[in-house]
């Protein structure tokens, strides 16, 4: 097979994205430094030249902002009527996304890309009405200034001194198909201004004296054609992965430099950054962490960490590849970040030394065609060391007597075996002694224990025996082989045993990022993931780990560890400016711990602190990887937060659909009684000649609509506070009789034309209520039986006891429920669709009252017609029952 064969999982990622987008319409952006530039004027005429193409292209919304030239193009397109909606009193004209999705064309024009939307729109911002287009399969052209970039809020305040308000996300354009740069010079969009073609006359001045003055336009203009010029990279980078193009295609500069274990890697750093400062372009600064460097003491291992610290603090991004094939490995990510030049180190050797070896150098130039490398010659020998040993560990003899012991039981057995067996046979025996100890102990022991087998072998078993001479010259090729072998088998093992450890710990890392990315995933608020996080980085580091965050009154950072004061002014400062600081950084290097923000690019809102009991600094891998932990709970929070603003979103949506409803249903109920109060009470007043019964008849009629109208103040009342929390009903003991007769004399009015039936066991406990609310709830629910049973029925109330319950029935011979809503009758404004008035609020606080004084209300349909309502209730009180 073809050593350059695709991979399947890019070929599948790449299989994938072009499935999502060919159900996805076209998205062109026309972006320009100011208004004025002719985005619009551009756009129009692209449209109309689509059009003549045969292409069905509609203007969504257009703002032609009064120039003739514009708005006489646009009339050559089909519009979408406009929507109308009031926001605080004034009439807004609006982009009606429905009625586009409903015309579905495939082309829509919409102006203003970063527009707010009027409130009670479906999206805030016209961008999401924009991508809504784009997944119905409609292609959009819009049209953006620079200074509505996201990330560009704070540099256009810090340059024109305007804070733009409405915004665009720099990922929706990362996402456009195409962006179009509309420009003109500076002095030539003033000339447009002053001849009044951008603004009114009557804006003109101020505009010149403001946004519109020279070196603004200039700052702004540099903004725009910079991030021309990335859009236009993405486009291609995003071609050569799509077309898997591997030459490397130099349209941008940019360098690369290979950072390693040696004493010159901070200049070769410094050297590249010089470099590409003076071409402008952009520098990666890659290192390996191999099973090579592995091997290499802690102090020389620090020079690439030192150097990758030093091309952060310089701007520049950093990449630590753990590939053992650093040629293959580098000239890939070459190729896949279009890199044009690459910074690397040769170390000065001898001639012999090049002759036996072939640099890394010398295999990445010659197989890195299309690239440009810049060779940075070692001052010193030593500037490259070789993979070595710590010399301490040889000072110590203990470490080589297991070795001795094990070839010398080899030989043991080798003797035993000398009469029976081949000479060839006995090599093997001293091949597995060496491979065991390769297996177990490091690269000298084995190196020696090669030697020690070899000698032994030609002491004992080559004659003449018992001397190092050898008799047969042949014996010499022998020895070579086998001591080759030995030592080939020991370097195979040692580099074995590296990668192996090398791959664990890089199988652990990732493991551990996992399990923290599966358990955030789980988080349902901030307290699940700070414990979550302490929990599963504590496994993985083996360190303390804690989260700091402002305490209830926002004085000081507290967590779940003690922390000193000068500690916490370190993580004081990192919550202040979004920095890392601490242990193993640059920032405040002396403290005992290491500090990372958790948040957002805009925003800090915690800190994480670990603490290491190691005395040495942490290395540049491990703070790393700490970074990769910070930046998985920063997305953590990041969706707790959006979770949390979506919900709030979902509590304040239905809570002004209550508002709303509730204010509409009290509204027209209480106009009603007081409609009848008023003008029974003006009848009272103006007429002088009403006979007694008159008047009775008129003061009966402002009672009546007085009571109902403070059982819907009650109601709405009553359920305001339980709601509220920390309401407690006033219990006390009371009879069923006098409860139901209280509750039918309160709505003897409502059921005057009905016929009620009582059927009330004797011998029912008392009950433990609060009487005031329980007559309120029985009251609402004969309120909603007589508003929804017809007149000269018969309604029937019942009291039993069922075991220690005591069970209130009201019950009707009407239409019964709807099908299906036995629960939902409860539920808050419900009404079913033939309901004769009311607010939906009755049978809510019904429920809430009962369930408040420790019962349970249902409704059912009857079997031979009509509805019950059924409230169970405890007849005894639990001190009473446990007696």
């Amino acid at each position: 097979m073809s050593e350059n064969r695709p991979d399947p999982d890019e070929l599948l990622r790449k299989a994938k994205e072009e499935e999502s987008q060919s159900f996805r319409g076209k998205l062109k952006i026309y972006l320009g430094m100011a208004a004025g530039v002719g985005k619009t004027y551009a756009m129009l005429s692209d449209g109309i030249d689509e059009a003549e193409r045969g292409v069905e292209v509609v203007a969504g919304y257009i703002e032609p902002h009064g120039r003739a030239e514009t708005e006489q193009l646009g009339e050559t397109l089909e519009k979408i009527a406009l929507r109308t909606c009031e926001t605080n009193g004034v009439l807004q004209r609006e982009f009606d996304l429905d009625l586009a999705l409903k015309r579905k064309p495939k082309l829509i024009l919409v102006d203003e890309l970063a527009h707010s939307n009027a409130s009670g729109s479906r999206h805030a911002k016209r961008w999401q009405d924009i991508n809504e287009l784009l997944d119905a399969g409609i292609s959009v052209y819009t049209t953006v200034n620079i200074q509505h970039l996201e990330s560009l809020k704070d540099t256009v305040a810090q340059i024109t001194g305007v804070v733009v308000h409405e915004t665009v996300p720099d990922t929706f354009l990362q996402r456009a198909d195409e962006i179009e740069l509309v420009d003109i010079p500076p002095s030539e969009l003033i000339r447009r201004l002053k001849e009044g073609k951008v603004y009114p006359r009557e804006r003109i001045e101020t505009a010149l004296r403001n946004f519109f003055k020279e070196g603004n336009l200039l700052a702004l203009r540099e903004l725009v054609l910079r991030h021309s010029a990335k859009s236009v990279d993405a486009q291609i980078q995003r071609f050569r992965r799509r077309n898997s193009v591997e030459v490397i295609w130099p349209t941008t500069q940019r360098l690369m430099v290979l950072v390693g274990p040696t004493p010159m890697a901070e200049t070769l750093v410094r050297s590249a950054h010089n470099l590409a400062q003076s071409m402008n372009a952009e520098l990666l600064a890659v290192s390996f962490a191999t099973a090579a460097t592995a091997a290499l003491p802690v102090q020389i291992r620090e020079y690439s960490s030192s150097a990758l610290q030093l091309a952060e603090s310089l701007g520049c991004e950093t990449v630590i590849s753990s590939s053992d094939d650093m040629v293959a490995e580098t000239l890939r990510m070459a190729r896949e970040r279009n890199i044009s030049a690459i910074v690397l180190g040769r170390s000065v050797r001898s001639r012999w030394y090049h002759l036996i070896k072939r640099q890394f150098s010398d295999e990445l130039i010659r197989l890195g065609d299309g690239i440009s490398f810049h060779i940075i010659n070692a001052r010193s020998k030593l500037s490259t060391p070789e993979p070595s040993i710590e010399i301490g560990k040889l000072k110590d003899w203990r470490t080589f007597v297991e070795p001795t012991n094990v070839v010398l039981g080899a030989t043991l057995v080798a003797l035993l075996m000398f009469s029976h067996f081949e000479l060839s046979n006995i090599i093997m025996i001293y091949l597995g002694a060496v491979t065991w100890i390769a297996a177990r102990f490091g690269y000298f022991q084995s190196a020696f224990a090669s030697i020690l087998a070899v000698g032994l072998f030609d002491f004992l078993f080559v004659p003449p025996h018992f001397t190092f001479a050898v008799s047969d010259i042949q014996y010499l090729v022998t020895f070579s082989v086998m001591l080759g072998v030995s030592l080939i088998i020991t370097w195979l093992t040692q580099s074995l045993k590296v990668q192996t450890q090398s791959a664990t710990d890089r199988e652990r890392r990732t493991a551990a990022l996992f399990a923290l990315a599966r358990g955030l995933l789980s988080a349902q608020n901030r307290t699940d993931l700070v414990r979550i996080s302490r929990q599963e980085m504590r496994r993985a580091l083996s360190m303390e780990v804690d989260v700091l965050a402002q305490n209830q009154n926002g004085l000081a950072l507290t967590g779940m560890l003690p922390i000193e004061p000068q500690e916490e002014a370190v993580a004081r400062w990192v919550y202040e400016h979004n920095l890392s600081a601490g242990r193993g950084t640059n920032t405040l290097p002396g403290a005992n711990s290491l500090y990372l923000p958790i948040g957002s690019a805009e925003s800090c809102e915690a800190v994480l602190r670990v603490k290491s009991e190691e005395t040495e600094e942490l290395s540049f891998e491990k703070v790393k990887l700490i970074e990769a932990y910070a930046a998985q709970i920063s997305l953590g929070l990041e969706r707790i937060r959006s979770q949390e603003l979506s919900d709030a979103a979902e509590r304040n949506a239905e809570l002004d659909r209550v508002r709303n409803t509730l204010l509409s249903s009290v509204s027209h109920d209480l106009r009603t009684p007081l409609s009848i109060i008023c003008g029974s009470a003006q009848s009272l007043l103006q007429a002088n000649e009403l006979g007694d019964a008159q008047r009775m008849d008129l003061t009966r009629q402002i009672q009546i609509e007085a009571e109902r109208l403070s059982r819907i103040v009650n109601n709405v009342l009553e359920l305001t506070k339980i709601e509220s929390g920390g309401f407690k009903p006033r219990e006390d003991w009371c009879s069923v009789e006098e409860l139901i007769g209280s509750s039918l004399d309160h709505a003897r009015v409502m059921l005057a034309p009905r016929q009620v039936v009582t059927s009330v066991a004797q011998d029912l406990p008392l009950l433990m209520v609060d009487a005031v609310l329980l007559d309120q709830a029985l009251v609402n629910i004969l309120e909603n039986v007589a508003r929804h049973t017809p007149d000269a029925t018969t309604v029937e109330i019942s009291a039993y006891l069922d075991e220690k319950d005591v069970v209130i029935e009201i019950s009707d011979n009407g239409p019964g429920l709807p099908p299906g809503s036995e629960d939902r009758v409860f539920e808050k404004l419900f009404r079913a669709a033939k309901s004769k008035g009311g607010i939906g609020l009755g049978l809510t606080v019904s429920k809430m009252v009962v369930e408040l004084l420790g019962g349970q209300i249902t409704a059912r349909n009857r079997a031979t017609g009509g509805a019950t309502f059924q409230i169970r209730l405890p007849g005894f009180p639990t001190s009473l029952s446990t007696t």
